[in-house]
């Protein structure tokens, strides 16, 4: 009676060790898991050039992210919505607590990357306006309403951190949510771009009546819904996002999640029928007049108990409000800036995508360096690559590159024969 246990253990011995002994073949077969790869020394693929800098390992990783610096820029003439009204949906159920797979929990980096979203979108779009909505217990809150204040929106997310939806925090509701933020947008004019960014780890919702109808009223007013799934691909998800002209992802990681919710901060193309609606109207606009008064302070609109010395005034009422860009609330007149709409102008005319893989060698010198014309660097040709504008035909580092098309937005080169001329 022993001995077969015995012997069964020998051929699960002798299995193991035929097992170890092929884990270089298993490993190749399995792939790109962590998990079944060998452990890698990551810090010996750092290197650096003759002046000490570190640089890629090689030049395939640095055309990678040349790739990804200008993939969302497209050289053709595509009009796209600069007056954008966004609500952002945020799924706050037990589903997004209790899931540990993002660390701490799905909520928390959810929270995490909004803020780095707000920041980005108020900075690439100074003349649109955001607004927050929570959904947990089956129902949805307006946390923020319509605004272009970044800081203030940035604030009603802190105030979330202090454990305000513990692990019990119930189901979640698709069509309240999307509900709720169509009430808010069917009012915008039809001139603005009328989005739903919708952030969801759950598996499931309870709605109070067929969401197909709601999907149908979000056609109707022309309002793009575009959903960041956190646990898997739900067919009525996607079904809402392709209905309504919008994207739908599922998040595989952290980096994945950034990337993806990134990707929506600059202006959506507009569809061929709203482009026919909006027919080009005439916005009016104001700029206001930064006063500083020496000698008594004086109440703002926008607040109700709020005495400043400074402060700006509405060019058509003289309603003094603390920042723009924002909208009057005396007049309605949208306040703004020159260089708030300097800013927007670059998405409709981005930098060009550099020319790459430039060979200096090929020429009848031969140079193992060359200066780069933004940081006046010297650039190691036989480690990293060099760019150059087709207009100017300046060369530029990765580096460089990296900020002419995700903050410059002009090429130092180019403007710079603009100003001789």
């Amino acid at each position: 009676m022993s001995s077969a246990p015995k012997k069964e253990v020998d051929e699960n011995i002798h299995l193991t060790l035929d097992l170890e002994g092929e884990d270089e073949n298993i490993q190749e077969m399995l792939g790109g898991d962590s998990w079944t790869r060998s452990y890698q020394k990551t810090w010996e693929n750092i290197t650096e050039d003759t002046f000490g800098r570190i640089i890629l390992s090689n030049k395939e990783e640095q055309q990678k992210r040349i790739d990804s610096i200008c993939k969302n820029q497209s050289e053709m003439q595509v009009q796209k919505g600069m007056l954008r009204y966004l609500y952002i949906i945020l799924d706050c159920s037990q589903r997004m607590v209790q899931s540990k797979d993002l660390k701490p929990n799905r909520l928390v980096l959810s929270l995490k990357m909004m803020e780095s979203f707000i920041r980005e979108y108020f900075d690439q779009n100074p003349l649109s306006h955001l607004g927050i909505i929570v959904a947990h217990n089956k129902k949805a809150v307006k946390l923020t309403n319509l605004g272009g204040n970044p800081l203030q929106q940035i604030s009603k997310i802190h105030s979330l951190n202090s454990n305000d939806f513990p692990e019990d925090g119930g189901l979640f509701s698709l069509q309240n949510s999307l509900e709720l933020a169509k009430k808010s947008l069917m009012q915008i004019p039809i001139h603005g771009s009328r989005e739903i960014l919708l952030i969801t780890g759950s598996l499931s919702t309870v709605d109070p009546d067929d969401i197909f109808y709601t999907i149908k009223s979000l056609k109707q007013y022309k309002i793009s819904v575009h959903i960041l799934s956190l646990s898997a691909e739900l067919n009525i998800l996607k079904m809402v996002s392709e209905a309504t002209n919008g994207d739908f992802n599922v998040i595989l990681d952290e980096q994945h999640f950034k990337e993806c919710l990134l990707a929506k901060v600059p202006p959506q193309p507009i569809e061929a029928q709203q482009n026919h609606l909006t027919n080009r109207k005439w916005i009016p606009m104001g700029f206001p007049k930064h006063e500083v008064s020496k000698f008594f302070p004086s109440l703002c609109v926008c607040h109700e108990d709020n005495f400043t010395y400074d402060g700006f005034h509405c060019p058509r009422c003289n309603a003094k409000v603390c920042e723009v860009p924002t909208d009057c609330n005396i007049c309605g007149l949208s306040l703004i800036s020159a260089p708030h709409l300097v800013r927007s102008y670059h998405h409709l005319f981005p930098v060009k995508k550099f020319k790459s893989n430039l060979n200096i060698n090929e020429n009848e010198h031969k140079y193992e360096s060359i200066l780069c014309y933004g940081c006046a660097q010297m650039i190691d040709t036989q480690h990293e690559l060099v760019e150059q504008c087709d207009r100017c035909k300046q060369v530029f580092c990765i580096e460089c590159n990296a900020f002419i098309h995700e903050s410059l937005h002009n090429c130092p080169g180019c403007m710079s024969q603009v100003q001789k001329v």
